[in-house]
């Protein structure tokens, strides 16, 4: 059975992974090719990639070589070609601390930046 990743939004809330599975499902069911993207092997930072990455690309973390692709990080409220989504993923956060936004990391609340 796949996870429900609408039911933790019902409630207000939703981190990154089922924020990027119910974007990547609902982008699915309107046929478009979208899976959930891990940017590291411990889930912490997750976000729906729209399109499929050439096999010859490499960079799965500032996805400077994710030509075709784009990003949709839904928990950010970024929409983007993947080749931009790092930079634009800092000026968010930047965006984010200048405001004295913080994030839950863990169990600690952290500055955005």
């Amino acid at each position: 059975m796949p996870p429900d990743f609408v039911l933790p939004m019902i409630g207000g809330c939703g981190n990154c992974g089922e924020m990027s599975g119910a974007a990547a499902r609902l982008l699915r069911r309107a046929g478009v090719q979208a899976s959930i993207h891990a940017v590291d092997y411990e889930g912490r930072r997750a976000f729906t990639l729209v399109g499929a990455k050439l096999r010859q690309a490499l960079d799965d973390v500032g996805l400077t070589d994710y030509h075709g692709c784009w990003v949709v990080d839904a928990w950010a409220g970024i929409v983007c070609p993947a080749t931009r989504y790092g930079d634009t993923f800092l000026s968010k956060r930047n965006t984010w601390a200048e405001r004295g936004k913080m994030i839950l990391h863990g169990e600690q609340w952290i500055n955005a930046k």
